[in-house]
């Protein structure tokens, strides 16, 4: 029985491979691979300079940007830093930010009023911008309320270090 065995999995193998050199099934034509295309990605050159962000004219340091998904994140700014606080906002339901009066602690001020950026469709991007004014550690808070609510929906916090 054994032997028996032996000569019906060598009778398999035969025909897949017969079937294999054959493109596939026996009703299939055998069709040749498409040329392969260059690859896209290359490989990265190991002596080759790395690139790193080129800060802003003028010397000064490039602008932190937080949003309401990194809510927790902490953010570490130089005096004269900008940062911007990007928090997503529907204004057309009446919903807006707030910057929580006080949590600035007097470490960075806000730069004018916020802006709103519209997208179709969808929520807009409040926008809050803000510098770097003096050394310490602060935790900026967000309010997310609609119209004159007392009560905030949600609420983005972020603490900060100014160096």
């Amino acid at each position: 029985m054994a032997l028996g065995t032996g000569l019906r999995v060598c009778a398999v193998a035969a025909s897949l491979a017969a079937i294999a050199a054959c493109g596939g099934s026996g009703n299939a034509p055998a069709t040749t691979p498409p040329q392969q295309a260059e690859p896209v990605f290359k490989p990265v050159d190991p002596s080759a300079p790395a690139i790193l962000p080129t800060p802003p004219a003028g010397g000064s340091e490039p602008i932190a940007m937080v949003t309401d998904l990194a809510s927790g994140w902490p953010i570490t700014l130089r005096v004269g830093q900008s940062m911007a606080a990007r928090l997503t906002a529907d204004r057309a339901a009446g919903m807006r930010w707030s910057l929580r009066p006080g949590s600035d602690a007097g470490i960075v001020a806000l730069a004018g009023e916020p802006t709103y950026e519209a997208t179709a469709g969808s929520p807009g991007i409040e926008v809050f911008r803000l510098t770097a004014t003096k050394p310490g550690r602060t935790t900026l808070t967000f309010d997310y309320r609609k119209g004159s609510d007392p009560i905030a929906l949600k609420s983005a916090s972020y603490p900060v270090t100014v160096q």
